[in-house]
This record gives structure tokens, C-alpha cells and sequence, in this order.
């Protein structure tokens, strides 16, 4: 395994940004059955922007593409893009984000769309809710096509 981050912060714009590059490989050379009894390599390339606006907004973006290598059974390779902001409100005690994930891959394609708030009720505890719409797309007949939608209450206590 091999990995390399690069992290750089900046103010341009009147705004705080940071920029992140990540790189990893890694190789499995175990041989078994699932993988064709072949070496394994895969190859990770992520690169991000963060910035903050004001003290309740904030904005990330994140591109990553990754290629993996079975051997005899070919490459998979995918590429996604995510988008996140953060927002808060009431006295910065609503914390809200909203965020939105587009993968492509050789057999599929999915978009994710996620808004998540929370809110102190105690010391130490929070509510929230999550709402989800995940959208799955095959790019063959082999591979089904669906729609997923969820949504949850959450309550958490630290101890």
C-alpha cells in the first residue's frame, strides 16, 4: 500500500480555502478464486476544494477517480463527484447540509442526494433528521435500474 497527501490553505477571494490531492495504490498479490487467482492493483486519485464563507456557511467539492485492475478479468473503473454545503442557523445550533454524490463506473451510474439537520435539545444530545434519494442506473440488461428513498429520526447522547 502506498499513499500521498497533499493539503494547501489559502484566502482568495475574501474567502477561506483549503485544497486537498490524495493519492493512493495498492496492490493484493494473495491469489484466490474471486479474483481469478490474479494480482489485484487499484489506483485512487482524489481532489477537493473546501471553502468557508462566513462562520454558518461552508462548501465543499470533491472529484475522485479510481481504477482497479483484475487482471484476466479486466478493469473497473469509476469516477465521482461529490458536492456538499453546510449551513447554519439559530444561533448556529441547526446545523444543515445538503449534499449531492454522482458516480460513473463501467457498469453503473448512481446519483445520491442527502439533507441531513441536527439540533442540541441537551447538553450532549442531539436530534436530527436525514432524508436520502439514491437513483441507480445499469449501463446493461444484466444490471437493474432503481430508485431508493429513505429517511430517518436520529437522537444521539455523549457520554
Amino acid at each position: 500500500n502506498l499513499g500521498a497527501n497533499v493539503n494547501y490553505q489559502m484566502d482568495a477571494f475574501g474567502f477561506s480555502h483549503t485544497l486537498t490531492g490524495n493519492f493512493t495504490m495498492q496492490s493484493f498479490a494473495t491469489r484466490n478464486k474471486i479474483r481469478g487467482d490474479n494480482e489485484v492493483k487499484s489506483q485512487g486519485y482524489n481532489f477537493g476544494l473546501s471553502t468557508v464563507f462566513t462562520r454558518q456557511l461552508s462548501a465543499n467539492l470533491t472529484a475522485s477517480i479510481n481504477v482497479v485492475d483484475l487482471g484476466a478479468r479486466g478493469n473497473n473503473n469509476s469516477q465521482t463527484i461529490n458536492a456538499r454545503v453546510n449551513y447554519k442557523m439559530l444561533d448556529d445550533k441547526l446545523n444543515n447540509s445538503l449534499t449531492y454524490t454522482f458516480t460513473n463506473s463501467d457498469v453503473s451510474g448512481t446519483t445520491v442526494i442527502l439533507l441531513h439537520s441536527t439540533y442540541p435539545i441537551f447538553t450532549g444530545s442531539n436530534v436530527g433528521i436525514m432524508l436520502r434519494g439514491s437513483f441507480f442506473s445499469g449501463k446493461d440488461a444484466k444490471t437493474i435500474s432503481f430508485n431508493e428513498y429513505t429517511g430517518s429520526f436520529t437522537w444521539s447522547y455523549r457520554f
